[in-house]
């Protein structure tokens, strides 16, 4: 199951669009359920009317106070696919489970 919120769209200097960012406490980097997250959050973000850069930053702090861990995860149109499919799988599953 993936939740969340977005916690962050960020524009940059060099950057055309606005680019999402997310924050981890997670112990470990789970690139492709942090990759699918992404994907869903920039689905919802453009369905709204914000445009948002094929590019997503993952931060992953440190419970000891470290320097984060940046996991930078690109667009891919197969993950998004799949997102759309298994999103639309989980509301099927739970309208015939009424």
């Amino acid at each position: 199951m993936i939740t969340g919120q977005i916690d962050a769209i960020q524009m940059s200097k060099t950057a055309e669009l606005p680019m999402i960012v997310d924050f981890k406490c997670s112990y470990t980097v789970d690139e492709e359920i942090w990759g699918m997250q992404a994907h869903y959050y920039k689905y919802l973000a453009e369905r709204n009317g914000i445009k948002v850069a094929d590019k997503f930053l993952f931060l992953q702090l440190k419970k000891d106070g470290k320097k984060p861990k940046l996991v930078e995860i690109n667009f891919d149109e197969k993950v998004m696919s799949y997102c759309i499919q298994q999103a639309i799988l989980f509301w099927e599953r739970k309208k015939d489970a009424k």
